[in-house]
């Protein structure tokens, strides 16, 4: 099962519930992001929120298409920036045990990364033209 197949079914079938589509509300939607929970009972990230908010706005978004309904309101609903932005540099101590633990064949490939701030994938693309 996708992840965006489970979210509609564990997640926004399950708040909404038997609701028609044109019935719901942005104060609905809100209010669905206000108590949404993992399954554990804790309260999920703030990404994890949106990304439900996306699922949802998608499906709406599919349902507004095929003239189900008027207006997408999940649109309507502002989705927070979670500033989970990551920018982690290892000191020079840190990067020269890395790099002298590392074996030959990864010790390029680490000191590109660590130069350029390149990612794997990138690195792993490049070719010699």
């Amino acid at each position: 099962m996708s992840r965006s197949v489970e979210i509609v079914r564990l997640q926004l079938i399950l708040f909404f519930g038997l609701k028609a589509l044109n019935e719901i509300k942005p104060e609905h939607v809100e209010t669905y992001r206000q108590q949404r929970n993992l399954r554990n009972g804790e309260m999920p990230s703030l990404q994890t929120i949106n990304n439900d908010h996306t699922v949802f706005k998608h499906v709406l978004s599919v349902a507004e298409r095929r003239g189900l309904i008027e207006v997408n309101v999940a649109k309507k609903v502002r989705t927070p920036d979670p500033k989970n932005e990551r920018d982690r540099v290892l000191n020079e101590e840190k990067w020269g045990n890395l790099y002298d633990k590392a074996g030959t064949r990864l010790k390029p490939i680490l000191l590109i990364a660590y130069q350029l701030g390149m990612r794997l994938g990138e690195i792993l693309s490049l070719t010699w033209e």
